[in-house]
């Protein structure tokens, strides 16, 4: 070998060495200040470990720390998140209740106690007549009463025109308007006709074999509207107490309300069938005894 080669080894060795950190791939001027890693106290990006942040990144560097946030920043907000919606449940809760609070303004009626108790009612009942009146043996049955489909129904029904009506929504009828009908004629009928008993449809087994006569009502009209005319369109029968037709009428009663509102209109229908009743007495006390057969 030669020596002369032999004692430039070392030195190209060393000098090696010193090019390796001289021309490394950090060892360009002003690059190694660049990509210097972050101090341990910084942190590591993004909560990684092991990867650092080169100080030339200083603002994804700081997006990704307030991503994560400290641990008490995250508690605080999760607190802070679950008291809006506590005061959000609140609210709703608070509404539900306010919404159930409020009264239902809808307004209900019945046709009113028949004026059939009056004194002019009552006398008429007690003076006798020829036929039916004289006995007071009479048991009379009241019903059915049938009702056009229009007015079955829960709400009360007002006509604004000859071939229009309308359904109130705000008020109705406490009870079916046919068992209305049926209870303020029986109770006209009962006051003006001294009888034995008066009997509501339906009745069944030894009542309807008592029974002497029977009223069958059909209502063709009964309407009319607030502060005007209620008129009452009826045909009636009765029959005796084998079902023999012993009389058949039309009846058409106009009533004034007497004043403006839903009650006086339902007082004026109340004094519509008042004055069916005291028709239908009528007919009853005048027919002959012997009908009763």
């Amino acid at each position: 070998m030669d020596p002369q080669h032999v004692g430039h080894g070392p030195r190209h060795h060393g000098t090696g060495a010193a090019h390796a950190r001289r021309h490394g791939p950090y060892a360009r001027a002003g690059v190694a200040p660049r990509l210097r890693a972050v101090r341990d106290d910084e942190g590591a990006p993004c909560g990684r470990p092991g990867l650092a942040v080169p100080r030339g990144l200083p603002r994804a560097h700081a997006r990704c720390a307030a991503l994560r946030g400290s641990p008490a920043e995250w508690r605080r907000q999760v607190r802070d998140h679950r008291a809006v919606v506590r005061r959000l449940l609140g609210l709703a809760a608070s509404f539900c209740l306010a919404g159930c609070a409020v009264s239902d303004p809808t307004q209900y009626y019945t046709l009113g106690q028949a004026a059939a108790g009056s004194v002019e009612s009552r006398a008429n009942a007690s003076t006798p007549r020829s036929g039916v009146a004289g006995t007071g043996t009479v048991t009379i049955g009241v019903g059915p009463v049938i009702v056009p489909s229009y007015l079955d129904r829960s709400q009360i029904v007002t006509r604004t025109s000859a071939d229009q009506v309308e359904l109130s929504m705000f008020h109705r009828w406490a009870e079916p308007l046919a068992d209305g009908i049926t209870r303020i004629l029986a109770e006209e009928i009962g006051a003006r006709v001294p009888s034995e008993r008066i009997v509501m449809f339906p009745w069944r087994g030894t009542v309807a074999r008592a029974i002497q006569y029977q009223v069958v009502v059909a209502v063709v009209r009964f309407d009319g509207r607030p502060g005007g005319d209620v008129t009452l369109d009826t045909r009636w029968r009765i029959l005796g107490r084998d079902g023999d037709e012993l009389a058949f009428r039309r009846s058409t009663v106009v009533e004034a309300a007497a004043g403006p509102g839903y009650e006086r209109m339902v007082a004026a229908m109340a004094r519509a069938l008042v004055a069916l009743g005291h028709e239908i007495a009528a007919e009853i006390r005048s027919m002959p005894e012997g009908s009763r057969r």
